[in-house]
């Protein structure tokens, strides 16, 4: 995992990538925004897209009502938290 230092100039965050073989700063000072990119790239092994009406189709053909139940609960709060981070 990337590490790095917060350095603050002018009431200004910048931050500064440490090299984790020698401890000095490398590249050129980052935004917040740059950092926050970069250390997701890092921890996000993959992604999903998932296509919740197709999905409520599959259920509705291929179970029966007391599990079509308990999965479309289920969904719905998956809709619900990719919505609220979205």
């Amino acid at each position: 995992m990337r590490e790095f230092v917060r350095i603050t100039g002018n009431g200004e965050d910048y931050y500064m990538e440490i090299d984790a073989g020698s401890g000095y700063y490398e590249g050129e000072p980052l935004m917040k925004e740059e950092v926050m990119e970069m250390l997701l790239e890092d921890a996000i092994e993959k992604e999903v897209d998932v296509n919740f009406d197709r999905v409520r189709s599959v259920i509705s053909r291929n179970m029966g009502v007391d599990d079509q139940e308990t999965v479309l609960n289920y969904l719905e709060h998956l809709e619900a938290l990719a919505e609220s981070v979205s």
